[in-house]
C-alpha cells in the first residue's frame, strides 16, 4: 500500500467533511491525517479534524466547530503507516508540500542495479521503471492500453508494454497484426501480410524495423492465399532480392485478381 495526500475544500456552516481518494486503495489504509488549514488572513476558527470513518474509497472527519466561512480547506494524507510518516520527515511537518496526486503515489527513490556483463554497470532506477507490473488481462493488440513495464500473459504468450505499445515477448510476430502465427525464435524476427493487386508480377516489402547491421540478410519465407475465389489460378512466388531492410518476391504468373495476400516472415540467424 503507498500513500495519497491532497486538499479538500470546506464550505461554510458545516461540522463534518467527506474525502473520496483519488484511487481507491486496495483496503482502508493503515493511517489517516487530516489538518484544517486557513486561506486567508482574516481572524478565523481554530479548527481541529478527527477523523471519524475511513474505507478504502474514502473517510470522513468531524470538525471541532462549525465553519464561520469558506476560506477553510482540508489538507490530508492516508496510506501505509510507515510511508506517510516517512514522507512527513521528508518534507518536514508540512502536509500541503506533499505533491497532489492524480493517481495513487509510489515511492521515487532510485535504486541502484548492479549489472554483470563483459563489463560491470550500475545504472539507476526508479521503482517504476525497476519492476514489472503485472496487468490482469492481456492484450488482443499490440496498440492497447498498458502501464510500461506492465507485464501480461496467457496460455500461448507473454506480453511486456514499453511505454508506446506491447510486445509479444514469447513468440515474435509481425507488431501489430497478432492473428500471423508467431515465429518461435530468440533470434530477431518480423511477419506480416500484404494485400497484392490485380496484374502485379512482383511485390517489395519493406520491414517495419531494418533488422540489426551486424548479422546477415534474414531467411524469408512467405505463402501466398487467396481464400475468396472458388477456384484461384495456381500462383507461386520467388524472392529475387533480400536486405536488413526488405525484400522483393517476383511471380509466377500475374495476380488475376484482388483476393490474395503475401504472408510472410523474416528471422535473422
Amino acid at each position: 500500500m503507498a500513500f495519497q495526500s491532497g486538499e479538500e475544500a470546506i464550505g461554510s456552516g458545516v461540522t463534518t467533511v467527506n474525502v473520496t481518494y483519488p484511487v481507491a486503495f486496495g483496503a482502508a489504509p493503515d493511517f489517516v491525517i487530516a489538518v484544517v488549514q486557513n486561506l486567508t488572513d482574516d481572524p478565523q476558527l481554530s479548527l481541529k479534524a478527527q477523523v471519524t470513518s475511513s474505507s478504502s474509497t474514502d473517510f470522513e472527519v468531524e470538525l471541532s466547530a462549525t465553519t464561520d466561512s469558506a476560506n477553510y480547506e482540508l489538507a490530508w494524507i492516508a496510506g501505509d503507516t510507515a510511508l506517510v510518516f516517512s514522507a512527513i520527515t521528508k518534507l518536514g511537518t508540512r502536509i500541503t508540500d506533499l505533491p497532489a496526486p492524480s493517481r495513487e503515489l509510489k515511492p521515487q527513490d532510485r535504486i541502484a542495479v548492479v549489472q554483470n556483463g563483459a563489463t560491470n554497470s550500475v545504472p539507476f532506477r526508479d521503482f517504476e521503471s525497476a519492476f514489472a507490473l503485472k496487468q490482469e488481462s492481456p492484450p488482443s493488440a499490440s496498440t492497447d492500453a498498458g502501464r510500461i513495464s506492465s507485464v501480461a500473459y496467457d496460455a500461448d504468450n507473454a506480453y511486456l508494454h514499453v511505454g508506446d505499445r506491447w510486445l509479444r515477448i514469447a513468440r515474435t510476430g509481425h507488431p501489430t497484426d497478432w492473428n500471423i502465427p508467431g515465429v518461435n525464435s530468440t533470434k530477431p524476427a518480423q511477419g506480416g501480410t500484404v494485400a497484392l493487386a490485380d496484374t502485379d508480377t512482383d511485390v517489395s516489402v519493406v520491414y517495419p524495423v531494418a533488422f540489426p547491421s551486424d548479422g546477415a540478410a534474414p531467411v524469408i519465407t512467405f505463402t501466398l492465399s487467396n481464400t475468396v475465389d472458388v477456384s484461384p489460378t495456381a500462383i507461386y512466388g520467388f524472392v529475387t532480392a533480400s536486405s536488413l531492410s526488405g525484400f522483393t518476391v517476383k511471380f509466377s504468373t500475374a495476380i488475376d485478381a484482388d483476393n490474395w495476400k503475401l504472408n510472410w516472415h523474416a528471422v535473422q540467424y
